[in-house]
Formats: C-alpha cells, structure tokens, sequence
C-alpha cells in the first residue's frame, strides 16, 4: 500500500495477512529461523528443539497462539491485511497518537479455482480478469502510553478510549 503525499512524496508500506508477527525483535526472528530448521534426518523442525525455543522465547509462543485462531483465508482477495507496526499521528500541537491499519476485503468469498504452489496468485489473476477487488481501509486508534508501538507480537487493538474508524477505499 502506499500514500500520496503533498508534493508527490510517496510513502509505502508492507501489509501481511497475518495477525501479529510472530517474533518480537530481529534476534528473536533469526532465532526462531533457526529453531525451526529442518533437521537433515527427517526433513522437518526437531520438536525437542522448537519446544526449547518457545518456552524461552514466551511472546511468540503466544503470538503463535494468535495465529494459529486466525487461520489464513484460502484467497488474497478475501484476505485482511495489516500493517502490524504501530505509527505516530502528530496533530498541530504535537500531541502523539497511535495508528495502525487493516484492510477488510469486500469481495464475495471463493474457493480457488485451481491448486498447486502458485494457487493464490492464480486465483488471484483469474479474480482480477472478473473485475477489480477492493478493501476497507480501517485506521485503528490507539491511546498513548496504552497500545502497543513497538511490539508487532501482540495486538494492535485500542484499549479502554481508543476507536476504530473506517474510510472507504
């Protein structure tokens, strides 16, 4: 997604379809990189080793646990996507408030079409030669000092004041 900015400025940014990321910090992702690789006699994660990670590493075992109820949708059309990182709004007299975003997709659900490695890019070009697909842009409100910023591990929600509120797109 990117922003239009005065004076043709461009500002972009990356959108997952994941609720929380899973590692808090890039050490803890390097860490759970290696965690998670395949042990050479079977060709998957050694449990012993992934267990150890996870019960040393708490936030992304619970982020895993966010994931995990949030199974992803079977189409990028039918996605929501989410900027996980927090942003500063700064108002005219400097007053700092939290924001993040989501787009919730308007397009009827579908089942894709085909299977393989590549399904959801192709179910995704045949979607957009049916006409175009769009989103809600939902702008999340936090409260300072309350929501998270600097934390893609945990949800993003606003907490006691904060609001949601949504501009067509």
């Amino acid at each position: 997604m990117w922003f239009a900015l005065p004076g043709g400025e461009q500002w972009r940014t990356a959108m997952v379809n994941l609720p929380v990321f899973p590692d808090p910090t890039p050490r803890d992702f390097y860490d759970r990189q290696l965690a998670y690789a395949p042990d050479p006699a079977t060709g998957k994660p050694n449990p012993q080793r992934v267990a150890a990670y996870l019960g040393e590493h708490p936030e992304t075992a619970a982020a895993m646990r966010v994931i995990a109820a949030h199974p992803p949708s079977p189409t990028f059309g039918t996605s929501i996507f989410r900027g996980l990182n927090a942003f500063w709004c700064v108002d005219e007299s400097g007053r700092r408030t939290p924001v993040r975003w989501e787009l919730t997709p308007r397009n009827v659900p579908t089942t894709p079409r085909s299977s393989g490695r590549d399904v959801l890019f192709d179910d995704l070009v045949t979607a957009l030669h049916g006409g175009p697909l769009s989103w809600t842009l939902t702008v999340i409100v936090g409260v300072a000092g309350q929501d998270p910023t600097d934390n893609a591990s945990v949800l993003g929600r606003p907490s006691g004041g904060g609001s949601r509120r949504a501009r067509w797109c």
